[in-house]
């Protein structure tokens, strides 16, 4: 039997007490962490955030042991290597460090269509560092040589295109995060392989979350993890993540053009279980400190 212990933490200048299991054989590392200058810009909160000033508390929820292969994505080298990517890994794509921007295609060819463009590194809205660009790529069995598809952090919701292959850099991750709004539930998925070559999916975080009310819902869809934040306010908890996903309710945010869907903390944990936000995914401080020390950009999120 394994009995969970408890360890005192400081985030963003908050003590905090989290419960981990003692599997946990070495420190996790945090990913990609953009230090927030203001308030996220997404789609968050009914309340008046000027009197969030509340103590974060922990909750009695516990978390099972990660293994280590899940602390951060699994370089890919080279196109031939695509096809030895496990099953149920998902592949992505961040753009190299040598470019300052990258064009996706509406088809497979430097003759079609610009859908976008896309500055790397990027600078999202109301943050004080930059973050890589990154995508997801699409299975294809008809993928031209030297292309890949992927999906984009753009409206509308779903949206995909075409990029070069020689512009980005490939990793996979075995994570996803599944999120029941019905339910009100959040679920942290690891595929992998068993010895006959089948896949296992384990599940390894089984949360209660809060989500968007019905005039302003949480979007139903495929999206990934475009950016973490380390938080600056404690009404959305010590960190946040960006989507790819945007409000299909919302026109605008905080005075950002659009509103961007996030999974975040919280300080006023009686509005975990509930319709409580406006499109964000709220979920308990201790959990969102451990998924921002293991997932990737990139990890997908699937949300129904």
């Amino acid at each position: 039997m394994q009995i969970p212990c408890t360890i005192d933490i400081n985030v963003c200048g908050v003590d905090m007490k989290v419960k981990v299991q003692p599997k946990i054989t070495r420190p996790l590392k945090p990913v990609w962490i953009a230090l927030a200058a203001g308030l996220l810009a997404v789609a968050c909160s009914t309340t008046d955030l000027a009197d969030a000033t509340r103590d974060i508390e922990s909750s009695e929820s516990t978390a099972n042991a990660i293994s280590e292969t899940t602390l951060s994505s699994q370089p890919i080298a080279g196109e031939e290597a695509i096809a030895t990517v496990p099953i149920g890994h998902t592949i992505i794509a961040q753009v190299s460090d040598s470019l300052t921007e990258i064009s996706v295609y509406e088809e497979p060819d430097l003759a079609s269509v610009v859908v976008e463009q896309f500055e790397h590194p990027r600078f999202p809205p109301n943050i004080g560092s930059s973050v890589p660009t990154v995508f997801t790529m699409i299975e294809n069995e008809d993928t031209p040589e030297g292309w890949i598809e992927v999906n984009l952090p753009i409206k509308p919701n779903g949206s995909t295109g075409w990029i070069r292959l020689s512009e980005v850099t490939l990793s996979s991750t075995p994570l996803r995060v599944i999120i029941d709004r019905d339910g009100f539930n959040l679920k942290l998925i690891e595929a992998s392989t068993s010895p006959d070559g089948e896949l296992v999916e384990t599940t390894i975080l089984d949360e209660t979350v809060g989500i968007g009310t019905g005039a302003s819902a949480t979007p139903v869809g495929s999206f990934y993890v475009t950016e973490l934040i380390r938080s600056t306010s404690e009404f959305y908890g010590p960190f946040a993540f960006g989507l790819s996903g945007f409000s299909e309710d919302l026109e605008e945010f905080a005075g950002q053009e659009n509103a961007i869907i996030g999974i975040h903390g919280t300080n006023e944990p009686e509005s975990i279980g509930r319709q409580s936000s406006n499109g964000c995914v709220r979920i308990d401080n201790e959990i969102i400190t451990l998924l921002a020390q293991t997932l990737p950009l990139g990890t997908p999120v699937e949300i129904f």
